[in-house]
């Protein structure tokens, strides 16, 4: 892999972002067949409903956490790769993975603990029974949390070494892991497909390892306390993070009013927000994903001349 000099952006771009448009394509052929299943398994139900709350809620959390966080790691590992000390930034990153998973760990454990609070903040309107339902799926699912959080940093770590493949593979095995729980719930029911989907997150993580592993990653002893890494990450998630939480308030008003409608009703809405954002996905987010590390390398670099290159490169993409 090409740490430093001229990295030949576009040519990086172009290729990454092929790569993910045709994964994201993949993705979102299994998702459809993941939401068909289901669908047919359930309906669009007050059992659908249950689920998709349960869902929400440790997915509202890592969102936003992790999602800062996978945006973050990005320029601060390529700022290792730029200053020649590749080998710091993994042992950084082994402290920042143990951080994550500490405390993701005592966040899931407190959500499980509260889930019946947390149903009732976010679906106010179920009658008792769904919300008793959704209270114990939410307990099953809240290790989603968890799974998520690492998946997250995984990916990050792999797109700032210009690793696209598998971590854009991860979602389809993620689907069909779904796909499989979700045929086998006529023998385990609900609960079986809540269990399925905090299992096909942890695949997701896991399918990421052996390219990091590859590239440099170890599990190490320790949380690098003193690294200025530390702070720098901190700095660049603040802003993220709150942009993610804006566009999570947005999901969380959704799920509180459609949960006084009839039941069903918020498994409708659930269903076409996906629909809505597949365009989105398949190539906005494909661009922003593949144009990002390399953007990240050319400032930490200081080749700004190639950084305004290639911006405005993206951009023109973007807007034809």
């Amino acid at each position: 892999m090409k740490r430093d000099g001229k990295d030949h952006g576009g040519g990086i771009i172009v290729r990454a972002t092929s790569l993910i448009v045709v994964m994201g394509l993949a993705s979102k052929l299994t998702g459809l067949i993941r939401d068909s299943v289901i669908a047919r398994q359930f309906g669009a139900t007050g059992t659908t409903d249950a689920y998709v709350v349960a869902g929400t809620i440790p997915t509202l959390v890592f969102s936003v956490i992790t999602g800062a966080l996978s945006v973050a790691v990005i320029p601060v590992f390529t700022g290792y790769l730029a200053a020649g000390e590749e080998a710091k930034g993994w042992r950084v990153f082994a402290g920042v993975t143990n951080w994550l998973a500490v405390g993701l760990g005592v966040l899931t454990l407190a959500g499980m603990s509260a889930a019946a609070v947390l149903v009732h903040l976010v679906a106010p309107g179920f009658a008792p029974q769904e919300r008793a339902l959704a209270g114990r799926l939410t307990q099953i699912m809240f290790p989603v949390l968890l799974f998520s959080g690492m998946s997250n940093l995984f990916t990050g770590l792999s797109n700032a070494n210009n690793i696209f493949g598998v971590p854009a593979a991860a979602t389809v095995a993620n689907n069909l892991v779904i796909i499989a729980a979700a045929l086998l719930s006529t023998r385990f029911g609900i609960a079986g497909l809540a269990a399925g989907t905090a299992a096909a997150m942890a695949v997701a993580a896991l399918v990421q390892l052996p390219p990091l592993f590859r590239a440099g990653f170890r599990f190490r002893r320790g949380f690098a306390w003193r690294d200025p890494a530390l702070g720098r990450l901190a700095a660049l998630m603040i802003p993220v993070a709150v942009g993610l939480s804006a566009n999570q308030g947005y999901i969380l008003i959704d799920r509180i009013l459609a949960s006084t409608l009839a039941p069903g009703s918020l498994s409708a809405l659930n269903y076409a927000q996906k629909v809505m954002l597949v365009p989105v996905a398949l190539f906005i987010t494909a661009l922003g994903t593949a144009a990002y590390p390399t953007l990240a390398r050319q400032v930490a670099a200081a080749r700004l001349d190639e950084w305004r290159d290639t911006f405005w490169r993206v951009l023109r993409v973007t807007f034809w």
